[in-house]
């Protein structure tokens, strides 16, 4: 069976390649550093020029000027790269820009009833015997609006706006995330080598006394002289069976 050689050595090439590209720096020159920061932008969109015109939020009595500026400061901050990305930015401008009009709503909603129930304010509070303080009349004022639909749909609105500036910045994280992911044909750093301690051996102290060398024991002298049996003395057994006792001649 034949091998084809182009994939026999494409772990070599793979590797070489891997090798020289560690070995690159990037462009030194202006030109060619203008050139490569345009890698990120596909296609030659720029982000910015590419995405749609941002929709109007900005209210009659509102400044614009104070909404541009609010959502230049998210586009510089989050550096979005891509049409997708400048959506979502401009996405979480127009939910913080609508936050803070709600929070103008509930601060006239309850500077205006404070205003209209001056008469009812005062009258709550006159059989209670202790000083007037700042916030009687925003409580009062407070506890009215409770019972109606208003305080209820400000916090309803506060909590959806609130939910889609957390989901676009969740998704403009995640994309950056793939974005800036390294790609698998780059080098990967070398891990530091391991440093694995050598086992300890203990050191022997002056105090411990040193084992004594093996005694060897000799035979006595008697069991020296005894004389040795001759070898067929004692009849030993065959795999035919017990050995024959000695027949006197």
């Amino acid at each position: 069976m034949s091998t084809n050689p182009i994939s026999a050595s494409s772990p070599s090439r793979s590797a070489a390649a891997r090798v020289n590209g560690a070995k690159s720096h990037g462009p030194t020159t202006a030109q060619g550093r203008a050139r490569s920061a345009q890698n990120a932008v596909r296609h030659g969109l720029a982000s910015r020029a590419a995405a749609l015109p941002p929709v109007s939020i900005v209210l009659p009595d509102e400044s614009p000027a104070d909404f541009a500026r609010l959502l230049n400061s998210y586009l510089d901050e989050f550096a979005p790269t891509s049409p997708v990305q400048v959506e979502l930015v401009e996405t979480m401008a127009a939910a913080r820009w609508r936050l803070r009009r709600l929070a103008d709503v509930e601060t006239t909603l309850l500077g205006n009833e404070i205003a209209r129930r001056t008469s009812d304010i005062e009258l709550a509070f006159a059989g209670i015997k202790r000083e007037r303080v700042p916030g009687d009349s925003l409580a009062y004022v407070f506890q009215c609006l409770s019972t109606g639909p208003s305080l209820h749909l400000l916090i309803r609105y506060e909590g959806t706006l609130s939910r889609a500036y957390t989901r676009a910045f969740k998704q403009l994280q995640e994309l950056q995330s793939l974005q800036n992911r390294v790609q698998p044909n780059e080098p990967k750093p070398a891990a530091p080598p391991s440093k694995i301690a050598a086992p300890s051996r203990p050191i022997p102290t002056n105090n411990a006394a040193p084992t004594p060398p093996p005694v060897l024991r000799t035979p006595p002298e008697s069991a020296k002289n005894q004389p040795k049996p001759p070898l067929n003395a004692f009849p030993t057994a065959t795999k035919f069976g017990p050995a024959p006792r000695n027949v006197r001649q």
